[in-house]
């Protein structure tokens, strides 16, 4: 709000936090030093360019993850955290490299300025499932026929409303096709009830960080 005065604080009803975690909660043991002068991710450890920095990065964004977990509220602000495996970067503007902090503000930054006057527009992105005080609940990503992203309250979960929403993306939005973490069985065993099958299995997502990726489509059986 300090870059950007035309967000007031009445404007924002809740914060929500995506994450990628970035290797931190991989165990120590399983850091090695880098022989290539870079950081590479690999099924079982991470070559770190400096493995000194990676496992003190590692400790204090674990340190950090678990408070946020906790926290129910951030600067007087409502507030929620959720484990994305990609960065919401990559699924705005499909870019799959690594930027810095000031390249994802300015990317934001777009966002914010391309749709503050036309906000139907982006609606036809994003969906949020409210209660009638307009307390987000749900919600959902889905362009070209793919669902980017599926996020429902931890307190709401196991209510109807996730499979509510995803059925609205099927039926208005030509839903057809995802990818999920094949660590979350869970959300798998939620779009196998909806109808998707596996088609594809990838070792690494789509950063090349050893998380295994199922991609998905309605009705589609493996290749």
């Amino acid at each position: 709000m300090r870059r950007h005065p035309y967000i007031v604080k009445e404007d924002i009803l809740k914060v929500v936090q995506i994450i990628d975690t970035d290797g931190a909660f991989i165990p120590t043991s399983q850091i090695c030093q880098s022989d290539t002068g870079k950081t590479e991710y690999f099924d079982t450890y991470i070559a770190a360019k400096n493995k000194d920095r990676l496992i003190r990065r590692n400790i204090s964004k674990r340190r950090i993850v678990y408070h946020l977990m906790k926290s129910e509220e951030v600067a007087g602000f409502s507030y929620e955290i959720y484990y994305f495996s990609r960065n919401l970067e990559h699924v705005l503007h499909d870019i799959s490299e690594d930027l810095d902090d000031d390249a994802k503000e300015d990317l934001a930054y777009e966002i914010a300025m391309r749709y503050k006057d036309q906000p139907e527009e982006f609606l036809q992105f994003l969906f949020v499932a409210v209660t009638e005080e307009r307390k987000p609940l749900a919600f959902m990503g889905a362009e070209d026929g793919k669902l980017e992203m599926l996020f429902v309250t931890p307190k709401e979960r196991s209510k109807g409303i996730g499979k509510l929403l995803f059925t609205y993306g099927i039926k208005n939005c030509g839903i057809n096709c995802l990818t999920v973490n094949e660590q979350n069985p869970q959300a798998i065993g939620f779009y196998e009830h909806m109808g998707f099958q596996t088609y594809k299995r990838t070792d690494m997502d789509e950063q090349g960080n050893p998380y295994p990726l199922l991609y998905m489509r309605l009705g589609q059986k493996k290749e």
